[in-house]
């Protein structure tokens, strides 16, 4: 089995999914390109290994052991797992197993998906939502204080207008207007404080994102004998091209 992955590895290095192939005693005897991607080792640094060295420490009593009992004996193991690459780097994958028997030997696979960038997003989702909703309390807040707050500073004013007040009260209703209009500066200053700021669109150069799509392939497409040239040229105006070579 090993010796049939191995001579295709050409299509495995192809899926962007984490594959490795163990024995039944969790032992990894394959893996493929997107392995090294994710968590780091080369296929020479961790084939050999047991599959422990990618989870945490706290998960290696019950975790890792459920999941290989439930891969050996029933239909197998999906869901979320917290692991670490070789750097001690912690990362969220998607993982699912299955053991299949073939020439009397019995096999465990193991597929990670990387979702660390979707538990980044579904973060900020959570985050965005919270305050949004604190935003709306405060918005609704603010529209409740205010009310009262220019109701008492029309009627003070309404005072001064029409009654002729002791210099003392006077000097009272005067008091009352200017904490009326600090208190209304302070809740315009909160409701500024929660609005959305409107989006502001700018020129981006493409050369960058371009360049950055470059990096990220260029030690595979480099190892398949494929090698990029990036030029730029200037255009009319503002921003810039970028022609790509092969």
């Amino acid at each position: 089995m090993v010796e049939i992955l191995k001579s295709r590895h050409h299509f495995l290095d192809l899926v962007q999914v984490a594959f490795i192939l163990t024995d039944a005693h969790s032992k990894i005897l394959y893996t493929n390109r997107y392995t090294e991607r994710l968590f780091g080792y080369s296929r020479e640094e961790i084939e050999g290994e047991r599959i422990r060295v990618l989870f945490l420490e706290e998960d290696l009593t019950y975790f890792l052991p459920n999941i290989v009992y439930l891969s050996l004996y029933k239909s197998g193991f999906e869901g979320e797992a917290l692991l670490r690459q070789k750097d001690g780097t912690k990362v969220f994958v998607h993982l699912y197993t299955t053991a299949f028997k073939e020439e009397g030997e019995v096999f465990i696979s193991f597929s990670f998906q990387e979702i660390q960038r979707l538990k980044k997003l579904e973060r900020e989702r959570l985050e965005v939502e919270r305050w949004t909703s604190l935003g709306m309390m405060v918005e609704e807040i603010a529209h409740q204080i205010r009310n009262p707050i220019v109701a008492i500073g029309g009627y003070t004013q309404r005072l001064l207008k029409t009654f002729s007040p002791s210099p003392k009260g006077k000097s009272y209703l005067h008091q009352m207007l200017r904490e009326t209009k600090r208190l209304e500066t302070m809740i315009g200053r909160l409701e500024e404080y929660i609005l959305l700021p409107k989006p502001t669109l700018q020129r981006e150069k493409i050369e960058e994102v371009v360049e950055t799509v470059l990096q990220t392939f260029s030690k595979e497409a480099a190892e398949k004998g494929v090698f990029f040239n990036l030029e730029t040229r200037a255009l009319e105006g503002e921003g810039s091209s970028s022609l790509i070579g092969i």
